[in-house]
């Protein structure tokens, strides 16, 4: 009985008949444990006509096998994809051939559904298929339907990232299931004599905890499903309990063959284990009516029964050829037999990588170390290394660190040169990404001296690489270029596509900061990676481009590489890659005035779980913006970047950190303090790119009265505003559209016409804060009657809010639910929940009608 869905299941209707028709949709169904979700999918199934179904599941145990769910449906959609799915070929080949299986709008095949359950358990390479096909569904006469639990997910669960960038797409759909209401419980307790209100005391309206109570003598009624599951569990004859606890072993999904081969059942054994309620036939399945039934089992087993089991079941894979390696791990780890556990896990971890499951290579190498006692020290330091590699992957960074220290000291104490070198080469970079540059560079410049002396080599290679790509981050760019070349030599001569790469990709950066050409170098780096399929390389040559033609003011040079870079690192799944182009997005849409984009984009990177190196720039970006704007709570967030790029110690972000701080004193009428930001990196200018010099050396002029000895080219309009000719500056800023920069040459003017159109211009920015600074230099000059901005602009940027916020704060007036303001301004729910929260925030009130209260009271919306 399904009761109190109806309403879902008239939005599953509605999404599948705008899939039938071309617009594709990805519906999130979510809930607690034992809410239902299982049982709307399979009732929407059954009203279903005409599509094709395909049905996966995630599973609950220790280690998720990478693209678990494509495996299971793969079969459902055609023998060939399962062929494939099987043979080990490349993730981006599997998700390409899920996709062409959706057909596409105006063909005449039948509609696809798929479905993937209980995705809190995914693995990453499963998330990753979400998302890519997320972003592919709108025309696609499909729709994919997945459904987890929302009540037990952790602050940094991979899976909270995940559901955030596909509700971002406008093909996505969320419901959510709450637990039966009183009357919903008294028509499923009708003809019972169970108390409906007692009911809901025991279950909280969960309805499988209700259902699993209803159907349980009320003698052995225990508050406690699992207590309810183990009571039927209990009266099972002892070959009926065998087959159970197997079948729990196994997972939510059993194979009836597997499950008799494993237990030597008979089929009076097996009817009893699926009349006792606990698993249920499904088609050719054995199903568990709910996870949480089968980890009740399961948690039941004692020790030493669940070794034998595991070792039984585990013989039996074997025998039949079974080739999953994550599946043989669990159970060879279960059974105790340490030595096939490592070999099953190295193998699972391996696999696990190739399918970019770096969590699951994680964990499985995680066994695999566990397992390696009587393993020689070399292998041992080999699974550490690799370990390592996968946990920086998923910035584990303590987890990395330890592993990859712990590899180097065995390579060390073998005597194995070659390894403990490139142990240290990889080493340097995880220290650079947190935040411990020093140390970095010190394991960089010893992997080098040990690897030297070996000769040619290619670990060599990689390390030189490694060591100019961190010459130029710290803007020491001759010997960036030196090093980079003696790598690109090494990488020609030894056939090393992504060394070639990397290598021309610092080498272009370097010299391009020394005032020669240097785009062409990166453009070439991008074409090499693009021939050789080398994604991570591809993403860092887009990264770094988009980044230069930034600094060179290429503005539209710019957006064209963010749109083929980001669609790049969409399509492979190239996530820190993609969220560096996004978060360098920042700052182009900061420069260009279009601050209302710039703070949503600020938003995305700053909800996402990303490293240290990917927060930084956005982050300042939001904190200018917000501070230009007059909100007075920015410190504690800049002061946060502080100590992470201080952590870093490179100059590309000591120095910008420096001059955004100056920027905030200023703003705040403390020009003392911000002398002392810019004096304490003054140190630096020798060693600055374009892009930093510029801000730094106008800055300088501004606050010190100080032209700086730069070595880097100035661009055009701060090379003129440092020799004083501001009216060519500005003219070269509104040529660019760049308007706030534009202003504050004006405001750094004498002149009282000029300081006038600054406060105009930062007016229609809504730059409350810097027109408040503009005005205090008019005072301080002798000006009088000096401007103010417009106060509908000054009251509503003073709060803080967005341009977007401002339109749903306006909707709030009107008594809009998040509902009726997503379909108002063509946004998701979740999205329209995450800027009514932020408008409730900046107002420091905790309703939305105390919102609106304060909004009218300060004129922020007009009085009812």
């Amino acid at each position: 009985m399904l009761l109190e869905r109806e309403a879902q299941l008239a939005a599953l209707r509605d999404y599948a008949d705008e899939s039938a028709a071309g617009r594709g949709r990805m519906v999130l169904v979510s809930g607690e444990a034992g809410v239902g979700k299982s049982s709307l999918v399979e009732a929407f199934e059954a009203r279903s006509d005409a599509a094709r179904w395909a049905w996966g599941a995630c599973d609950g145990l220790s280690t998720p096998r990478p693209l678990g769910p494509l495996l299971d449906l793969a079969g459902d959609l055609d023998d060939d994809l399962e062929r494939l799915s099987r043979s080990g070929a490349p993730r981006e080949v599997l998700f390409d051939a899920v996709l062409e299986r959706l057909p596409r709008r105006g063909t005449e095949d039948p509609p696809v559904v798929l479905v993937v359950e209980d995705v809190h358990w995914a693995d990453e390479a499963t998330l990753d298929l979400l998302r890519f096909l997320g972003r592919r569904l709108r025309d696609r006469r499909a729709m994919v339907i997945a459904t987890y639990r929302d009540d037990a997910l952790a602050p940094d669960h991979e899976l909270r990232s995940a559901i955030g960038e596909l509700t971002a797409q406008r093909s996505t759909r969320r419901i959510g299931l709450l637990p039966l209401s009183l009357p919903g419980l008294t028509a499923l307790a009708a003809g019972t004599g169970v108390d409906p209100d007692a009911l809901l005391e025991l279950t909280g309206g969960n309805p499988y905890f209700a259902t699993e109570v209803l159907h349980t003598p009320a003698e052995v009624l225990q508050p406690s499903v699992r207590d309810v599951v183990l009571a039927r569990a209990a009266a099972l004859h002892e070959r009926a309990r065998d087959v159970l606890d197997t079948a729990a072993l196994l997972g939510r999904r059993v194979s009836p063959t597997l499950l008799a081969e494993v237990t030597a059942a008979g089929p009076a054994d097996i009817d009893e284990m699926l009349v006792c309620g606990i698993v249920r036939s499904d088609g050719e399945w054995f199903a568990f009516r709910h996870e949480l039934a089968r980890l009740a089992v399961d948690d039941a087993i004692p020790p030493h029964r669940r070794v034998a089991l595991h070792r039984r079941i585990l013989d039996v894979l074997v025998d039949d050829g079974v080739t999953d390696a994550a599946r043989l791990a669990f159970h060879a780890d279960g059974a105790g037999d340490a030595e096939a556990a490592l070999g099953f896990a190295v193998r699972a971890a391996r696999e696990a990588a190739g399918l970019g499951s770096h969590r699951e290579a994680v964990a499985q190498y995680e066994r695999a170390v566990a397992h390696a006692d009587r393993s020689s020290r070399r292998e041992l330091a080999d699974l550490l290394h690799a370990l390592g590699t996968e946990a920086a992957l998923v910035d584990l960074g303590e987890r990395a660190l330890e592993a990859i220290s712990q590899a180097i000291e065995l390579r060390h104490e073998l005597g194995d040169v070659l390894g403990e070198g490139a142990a240290l080469s990889e080493l340097g970079g995880i220290l650079q990404r947190v935040a411990r540059g020093d140390e970095g560079t010190a394991a960089l410049e010893r992997a080098v001296a040990l690897l030297e002396p070996l000769g040619e080599s290619d670990e060599l290679a990689r390390a030189l690489c490694n060591l100019a790509g961190n010459r130029m981050m710290d803007n020491l760019d001759e010997d960036a270029v030196a090093l980079a070349d003696r790598a690109i030599d090494l990488a020609e001569r030894r056939d090393l596509p992504d060394v070639l790469s990397d290598a021309l990709n610092s080498r272009g950066c370097s010299v391009n900061a020394l005032g020669l050409p240097g785009i062409a170098e990166i453009e070439r780096a991008v074409r090499v990676a693009l021939d050789h399929g080398l994604g991570p390389q591809a993403g860092r040559a887009f990264s770094n481009l988009h980044e230069l033609l930034l600094d060179d003011l290429r503005f539209d040079d710019a957006d064209r590489v963010f749109l083929e870079g980001s669609e790049y690192c969409d399509r492979l799944d190239l996530a820190f890659w993609g969220w560096c182009l996004r978060r360098e997005r920042c700052d182009a849409l900061e420069l260009t005035g279009r601050w209302p984009e710039a703070f949503e984009l600020c938003d995305e990177v700053l909800g996402s779980q990303l490293s240290v190196w990917n927060r930084i720039q956005a982050l300042e970006t939001w904190v200018l913006l917000r501070a230009r704007r007059g909100d007075a709570n920015v410190w504690p967030a800049l002061d946060g970047v502080r100590d992470d790029v201080r952590g870093i110690g490179e100059p590309q972000y000591l120095v910008p950190n420096a001059v955004a701080r100056a920027e905030v004193h200023w703003l705040d009428g403390d020009e003392a303090s911000a002398r002392a930001e810019l004096e304490a990196v003054l140190q630096y200018e020798h060693r600055l790119s374009p892009g930093d010099a510029g801000p730094l050396a106008v800055w300088a002029r501004r606050l010190l009265g100080t032209e700086l000895s730069l070595l880097a080219p100035l661009r055009p309009p701060f090379r003129a505003e440092v020799d004083g000719r501001l009216d060519e500056a500005v003219a070269a800023w509104d040529a660019l559209g760049c308007p706030y920069e534009a202003a504050l040459v004006l405001a750094w003017s004498d002149d009282e016409a000029d300081l006038r159109d600054a406060v105009a211009r930062l007016d229609r920015l809504g730059a409350v804060a810097a027109i408040t600074a503009v005005r205090r230099r008019m005072r301080s000059l002798g000006i009088r009657s000096i401007p103010v901005g417009s106060r509908t602009a000054t009251r509503a940027n003073a709060a803080g809010l967005t341009r977007r916020e401002q339109e749903v704060l306006e909707l709030l007036a009107e008594s809009l639910s998040n509902e009726e303001i997503a379909d108002r301004l063509v946004l998701s729910v979740r999205t329209v929940e995450h800027h009514v929260s932020s408008v409730l925030a900046k107002l420091a009130v905790a309703s939305r009608q105390e919102a609106v209260e304060a909004a009218r009271a300060t004129g922020l919306v007009e009085s009812a």
